[in-house]
């Protein structure tokens, strides 16, 4: 923002110029109700108003959080546009005369497990080591007992693929990063090596030797996931959860609020505090260079609250060293660094990559222009939005 128009002092998430921001766009903020909707307005001085754009002369924005509501009201033809609807809500609007969904032809939201490497509560993995996380053998061995294509299937209406390296769109997905096989016995063979076995017979672990947590401790988990994203994400976290039963693991899942997963530190927000065992949600890089990406989520500096998004506290040297020589024109180069970091994640499995999510938008059969792009939010060519 121009200097004259935001007070840096007021911090960036902070800023009241959010509120009000300047445009150059095709639309202009007229009102924002907290809450309920916002009203943006056609700007008059738009470049390209000469040509007659935008078409529309004003778009009104209604927040409405519950998807199923979302979806009745773009059907009774009270809404024209409503923003990444899941697949539960694609496979109930096909058919619709009055409702169609634009896809986008290539995937970007990858649904993941991040495992937090420190002690709940914690931030600091050498000092404060995760009872059960911290132990490599056991992150490979929950990624062995979990049936991704039961999520893909069964959940996600075959929408959904499955993922399993943060390297997995074009031009970087050639590294030769095996699937990870659906292997329960696998898991549980790992899982006592690794020192947790179950003596008691009542189906949960305990620690015998594990070198991470007092002998005796069980092998328990919270896992958590968003309630911003409805029934798909929260069936996904039971089935994970069952899965994880099978072979030993107490489990106990919580959908939280959006705004507390991912609150800001000094707000309290749950993973920036580091205040949980294993979370799942979707996130990924747009364009087609994961640089940024990977050391926003993977760099040891990303890990200092407020500065990134490392909330498995999980860090190496060797991989930071990586993140340093991806900064580079030169694509031969950088493509060979980016396999070589792709190698390290499949070893050490500080977060487990399950499935790319379909990116849709479904909009009124009245509009017309409206595309689904991976790389943006719908309203990205809102200037040739238009109505029959």
């Amino acid at each position: 923002w121009p200097a004259h128009y935001c007070d840096a002092a007021q911090g960036y998430m902070t800023w009241n110029c959010n509120r009000q921001p300047l445009s150059s766009g095709p639309f202009m903020l007229k009102e924002w109700v907290e809450g309920d909707h916002l009203t943006f307005a056609k700007n008059e001085n738009y470049h390209q108003a000469a040509e007659g754009k935008p078409h529309l002369d004003q778009i009104i924005v209604q927040i409405v959080p519950d998807d199923t509501s979302r979806k009745q009201q773009m059907l009774n033809g009270n809404g024209d546009i409503d923003m990444w609807v899941n697949e539960n809500t694609i496979k109930d609007l096909e058919g619709s005369d009055t409702v169609k969904v634009s896809i986008s032809p290539s995937d970007r939201w990858v649904t993941r497990l991040w495992l937090n490497t420190a002690a709940r509560g914690t931030m600091n993995p050498s000092e404060t080591p995760h009872p059960i996380l911290s132990n490599v053998e056991v992150r490979r061995a929950i990624r062995s007992a979990i049936d991704v294509d039961v999520l893909t299937e069964e959940v996600f209406n075959g929408y959904a693929k499955p993922v399993w390296t943060e390297f997995f769109r074009e031009p970087f997905n050639s590294c030769g990063i095996e699937r990870p096989a659906y292997d329960p016995e696998a898991a549980r063979t790992a899982l006592e090596a690794a020192g947790w076995t179950d003596t008691d017979g009542d189906g949960v672990r305990e620690c015998h030797g594990c070198g991470t947590a007092e002998d005796g401790t069980l092998m328990e988990l919270t896992l958590q996931t968003y309630a911003g994203y409805g029934e798909p994400m929260e069936l996904s976290l039971q089935l994970v959860g069952e899965q994880l039963s099978a072979v030993g693991f107490g489990t106990e899942l919580a959908v939280i609020e959006d705004s507390v997963l991912w609150g800001d530190f000094e707000s309290g927000g749950l993973e920036q505090n580091g205040d949980f065992d294993i979370d799942m949600w979707d996130d990924g890089y747009f364009g087609t260079n994961p640089t940024d990406f990977i050391w926003e989520f993977y760099s040891s500096d990303a890990a200092e609250p407020g500065y990134g998004w490392n909330i498995t506290r999980w860090s190496s040297e060797e991989f930071d060293a990586l993140i340093d020589s991806s900064y580079t024109l030169d694509p031969a180069a950088q493509k060979e660094t980016f396999c070589k970091m792709a190698r390290i994640l499949d070893e050490q499995a500080p977060s487990i990559m399950l499935f790319s999510i379909v990116n849709a938008d479904a909009y009124s059969a009245r509009m017309l222009n409206v595309q689904a792009n991976v790389n943006d939010i719908v309203t990205w060519n809102v200037a040739d939005w238009d109505v029959k």
